[in-house]
């Protein structure tokens, strides 16, 4: 902020501030300013010597002991307080950890923080003090991992320097493509700036198994001239500890552990931290009380030395290596109680699923103080976060702690916000919850995946296209997230002052320079095509597009590319099958252009579930494997669905469900010209001539159904139903066709309503655990009903009653 940059000139009173002339109106007035890009200066600089200015040519000698830089750290009171680094500090820094490094001439580093950030100096003092060259990280790349990982490979990067919470996104990116993962030539990884949580890394290593870079954990605070501890990482290392690792103090330093009176307690026991020697700051500008109070006198030391009180708490083990344990002035009282809030964040980063965990006293309502809980899932993505109960996690806590300490509330989060330092931003930490929004549902296929996109980042269930990203508590980081995430999914790029600018969906989607329209008429479509794990086909109901499962790629994680069968007819109503079969045959020989062996993983909807089980027929046939076969409220047309035979509008409810909720599609209403409700539905943007052509396949898929009869399948079958839906027979009555089991999932919807955010996030959460454990021949879904074909039927009594109903 200005006033914050017009506090620190005014408080560090520089001589002469080095800008540029796009730059220089940014700040404030008041100090001599050198544009380097003047055309005078740029003159006079050409015109000096190159060499290095020495001592007679200075106002007076240069001193090790002159200031190299201040740095401005936030204060408890407010006021930013400027730590002054003499120059001896940075090049004993580097010297003493050279027997760690050998940093050489040959060595790539990045600059990815930024310079108000003392991780900063380790980054540029480190190559220019022993000949390594420096790539420089624009800011916003830095907040893209998937691009940085990229940079680092084309750059060929060998040091990298990473706080903890930049380097799990980073991990993200490295496992989601691994084809630039196999190009990385890193030596060392140094992370610095915050706790380490060590069990993180086992993916890493699990990855880089055989060409696996050192990874090193350095301790440090700006006090202390950026590192003061270094411990080398590995597999053991992290597979056993939880707590984060600091190493031993730097040999040029002294660090202890110590009491209230100022004593070494002994390993095992918790202290505050302290440092002594090299590394000392000279004390905080123009701060002489708060230098005192924080820059204490040694009783350990010789006479007359200094140590830095750092505020963190620590402990020794046994084999002398530090294990830090958090900040020892974060103390909240909640009802009287004092809590300390790492205490809790242990407890549950201890729970399984929990990858890093935050807890934060909130006070969002004036003298209502409560608790807040965030955790992110070990595998960082929607889908591990849909199988997060919250409730669970509050219970399993209250297990090991008091009911005090138990939060009110947890949120279930993506990833943690980062400062532009890429520490942990609590600030920035959302609200356990957000005022109800009226709804206005996506209009095109585009809207529909924005939606989904704008809700997976922000976590929320569902966002209407009118919702600003950031009111429903987006923020820079993840607005970096969503650009990222757009581009892998719709392909497009953005800059993200285009969502400052337009942070709707419906804005979003006007500012996107997206493909011709036409293409959501495709009969291939593709809703996601980034991921490595075996891509899900769904195939289209019987108004022949598949828009509607724009929304299921919120709860299947990053790693599974998504894709549509959509009818030919909206292409060339010739090209429209003459038969189901015939349908499948066709839409077998698109997916194998995405997927050219099986096994496939193949959903189906309503009609769509006919087609999905003919081409699982034919697949098989072909390959002699079984397919994942997925249906959404699907079943067999000899089963005795309709209360008369000549109730014929009731197989177009029941199979060609395309308005939101509970409205279906008929024919007769087409044929008076529907007008589509703008605020419920996805296909209000149709055109007069798209809601003809809608009515001509709807029509023509009814008529395929008369004929098609189901032949039996190998495998097994997972059958999600629409338990509000009347009339529709049980599940049992799939038996027949199936050589496997039927294992059935029940929704609390109507059949239309199945791609509604609600019911998609169950749908999403059992189907990314079958699709995960199918890898493994095992199940793990809980509320789910086995029935078998070769042992009988094993339904429950519901279900036995809806079947004798039908």
């Amino acid at each position: 902020p200005r006033d914050r940059l017009a506090f620190m000139l005014e408080d560090a009173a520089p001589v002469c501030m080095i800008s540029d002339s796009a730059t220089a109106d940014l700040l404030p007035a008041g100090v001599p300013t050198l544009l380097l890009d003047a055309q005078a200066v740029s003159q006079a600089i050409a015109a000096r010597s190159r060499a290095n200015p020495t001592d007679a040519q200075r106002t007076r000698p240069l001193a090790p002991s002159n200031p190299a830089y201040v740095i401005y750290t936030s204060g408890s009171t407010g006021r930013p307080k400027g730590v002054v680094i003499p120059q001896q500090n940075v090049v004993r820094l580097l010297g003493a950890t050279e027997h760690w490094y050998r940093f050489g001439p040959d060595d790539v580093w990045t600059m990815f923080h930024s310079h108000a950030f003392d991780f900063s100096v380790w980054e540029l003092w480190g190559p220019l003090l022993r000949g390594g060259r420096l790539v420089v990280i624009p800011n916003l790349l830095s907040r893209s991992p998937s691009e940085f990982l990229a940079l680092l490979v084309r750059e060929k990067v060998t040091v990298l320097n990473q706080t903890p919470s930049a380097f799990y996104q980073l991990m993200q990116a490295d496992q989601d493509l691994p084809h630039l993962r196999a190009g990385l030539a890193l030596r060392c990884v140094i992370f610095g700036g915050e706790a380490l949580e060590l069990r993180r890394l086992q993916d890493w290593y699990d990855r880089h198994a055989d060409n696996a870079p050192v990874l090193v954990n350095m301790y440090g605070i700006t006090e202390t001239t950026v590192h003061v501890s270094y411990i080398a990482l590995d597999r053991s290392i992290a597979a056993q500890e939880a707590n984060s690792l600091v190493g031993r103090g730097i040999p040029d330093l002294q660090v202890y552990v110590l009491d209230d009176l100022l004593q070494p307690v002994p390993a095992g026991v918790p202290g505050e931290l302290y440092v002594a020697g090299a590394g000392l700051a000279r004390g905080y500008l123009n701060r002489p009380g708060l230098s005192a109070e924080r820059f204490v006198a040694n009783p350990l030391g010789a006479p007359g030395s200094r140590m830095y009180r750092t505020g963190d708490l620590a402990r020794w083990r046994a084999d002398g290596v530090l294990d830090f344990l958090g900040r020892a002035d974060q103390q909240v009282k909640i009802r009287g109680f004092r809590i300390e809030p790492g205490e809790i964040e242990a407890a549950l980063a201890r729970l399984p699923l929990v990858a890093q965990a935050a807890v934060i006293a909130r006070e969002d309502s004036p003298g209502h103080k409560q608790l807040v809980g965030y955790v992110v899932p070990e595998a960082a993505d929607s889908a591990t976060e849909a199988l997060i109960d919250t409730a669970a996690l509050r219970r399993s806590l209250s297990q090991s702690l008091p009911d005090y300490m138990v939060p009110a509330a947890i949120v279930v989060l993506q990833a943690l916000p980062l400062t532009p330092n890429g520490k942990l931003d609590r600030k920035a930490l959302p609200a356990p919850d957000f005022t109800p929004r009226s709804i206005r549902a996506p209009r095109t296929p585009q809207e529909e995946i924005l939606a989904a996109l704008f809700a997976e980042i922000l976590h929320l269930p569902q966002v209407g296209i009118d919702d600003n990203f950031f009111d429903l508590g987006g923020h820079s980081l993840l607005a970096t997230k969503l650009i990222s995430r757009a581009r892998s999914t719709l392909n497009v790029e953005l800059a993200i002052r285009t969502l400052f600018e337009a942070p709707t969906v419906a804005q979003l989607s006007e500012r996107i320079n997206a493909k011709d329209q036409n293409d959501s008429f495709e009969t291939l479509i593709p809703i996601r095509t980034t991921g490595d794990a075996a891509p899900l086909f769904c195939i289209h109901p019987g108004g022949g597009l598949s828009w509607g499962y724009g929304s299921l790629i919120k709860y299947l994680g990053n790693n599974r590319p998504v894709y549509g069968l959509q009818a030919r007819g909206y292409t060339d109503l010739a090209l429209m099958p003459d038969s189901i079969e015939a349908m499948a045959a066709d839409y077998l020989e698109e997916i194998q252009k995405i997927q050219p062996s099986g096994p496939y993983n193949l959903l189906g909807w309503s009609f769509g579930g006919y087609v999905a089980v003919e081409i699982s027929r034919l697949a098989s046939a072909q390959s002699g494997l079984d397919n994942q076969l997925v249906l959404l409220d699907t079943y067999p047309l000899r089963a005795n669905v309709f209360k008369t035979p000549d109730q014929h509008s009731d197989i177009e409810r029941l199979d060609f469900p395309v308005e939101r909720k509970t409205a279906y599609l008929h024919r007769d209403r087409i044929r008076e010209g529907i007008t589509f409700n703008a605020e419920k539905s996805i296909l209000s943007s149709l055109s007069k001539n798209h809601i003809e052509r809608m009515n001509e396949v709807t029509k023509h898929n009814v008529s395929l159904l008369k004929d098609y009869r189901p032949e039996k399948i190998t495998g097994d079958l997972l059958l999600f139903v629409a338990t509000e839906t009347p009339r529709l027979p049980a599940p049992e009555v799939w038996l027949p066709y199936v050589t496997g089991q039927v294992n059935v999932y029940e929704i609390a919807c109507h059949h239309g309503a199945m791609t509604d955010p609600e019911p998609m996030s169950e749908i999403g959460r059992v189907l990314t655990s079958k699709l995960h454990h199918a890898l493994h021949n095992t199940s793990s879904v809980s509320d789910e009903v086995k029935l078998s074909s070769r042992s009988g039927l094993h339904g429950n009594q519901h279900l036995a009653e809806q079947h004798d109903a039908a």
